[in-house]
């Protein structure tokens, strides 16, 4: 990047996309002098899935505190980093020239470690962080625990959060249920497909579901154990007049060919035989229609309240 493009981008550019770019830490370091620029308009920044690592982490996180810094995004999914950088993150949303609003660091080798350090950070009452994404991370129940502090914390804004694809296990899931029965809680979006998760994960959530204090309105359990039984917990916390949930989320990781409960011709064979029993299917209705990704096809199904057919469950 030549001096005359981080002029470019200190004058005319909020979003800058620099995703999968072949880049570098040295990288962050041209980007960082742009971000302390008392021109820069830079409110939204993605450098994920280049190999940044914590060093070039350190440098945006320190032009993150700049009184100048505008940004309110970023994004560094994919970057090769560790639990180290989030000691230089934790600084930055601790900061009070901070306006990060959003943060996705999901695909990286965080581990607990990372998250008890930006939890910690979180709890703060000079942080603004308001989406938190961390899927993929390496993480255990243990930061759940993390996760649930901040939560019931009077000074978390989290209204969004992604634990998805982490070995979160339903103890996991039992600690952020109790957080978001805390009258402190603000989290309205909450991910956590591919958990390793079973039917007493939703046992849990239920009662999340069902509690005065809950402001959960989308919720995204695709690709665990989940069962019949789990399905008819959730679907009978659905019709709860303290229940504001708009979107349910169970994806399925196969290829999908056309499947309607309503016919008698169900194609059992291309699914496990636990995932569609009669039970499962009183709940949901699968409509045709694919969703590739890479060699296996995915079938989104959302849960949408409607007025006047509670349960009722709509293709995406």
């Amino acid at each position: 990047m030549s001096k005359n493009g981080c002029v470019i981008i200190q004058l005319f550019i909020t979003l800058f996309r620099l995703e999968s770019c072949n880049l570098t830490g040295q990288s962050c370091e041209f980007v960082a002098s742009t971000l302390q620029s008392s021109n820069s308009r830079l409110i939204d920044l993605d450098m994920s899935w280049n190999n940044l690592q914590n060093s070039g982490v350190k440098l945006l996180s320190d032009a993150l505190k700049s009184p100048n810094c505008q940004l309110k995004i970023l994004r560094l999914a994919g970057c090769n980093l560790t639990g180290q950088c989030c000691e230089f993150v934790a600084s930055v949303l601790q900061s009070s020239n901070s306006r990060l609003i959003e943060l996705d660091m999901s695909r990286n080798d965080l581990l607990d470690s990372g998250v008890k350090l930006l939890s910690d950070a979180l709890k703060s009452p000079k942080c603004q962080l308001k989406i938190l994404r961390l899927a993929g991370c390496y993480l255990t129940g243990q930061s759940c625990e993390f996760v649930a502090s901040v939560l019931q914390s009077s000074n978390s804004c989290l209204i969004e959060l992604d634990m998805g694809s982490n070995n979160l296990q339903d103890s996991g899931v039992k600690l952020l249920s109790d957080a978001l029965k805390s009258p402190n809680c603000q989290l309205k979006i909450l991910r956590l497909a591919g958990c390793k998760l079973t039917g007493q994960s939703c046992e849990f959530v239920t009662s999340v579901l069902q509690s005065s204090n809950s402001c959960l309105i989308e919720l995204d359990m695709s690709h665990n154990a989940l069962q019949d039984s789990g399905v008819k917990l959730l679907s009978d916390a659905l019709k709860s007049p303290n229940c504001q949930l708009e979107i349910l989320r169970f994806e399925i990781q196969m290829f999908l060919c056309e499947f309607d409960p309503h016919y008698n011709n169900c194609t059992r064979n291309f699914f496990p035989q636990e995932l569609f029993s009669p039970q499962t299917c009183c709940f949901l209705r699968f409509h045709r229609g694919l969703k590739y990704r890479e060699d296996y096809a995915n079938s989104l199904v959302t849960y949408k309240p409607d007025s006047k057919k509670v349960g009722t469950l709509y293709k995406l």
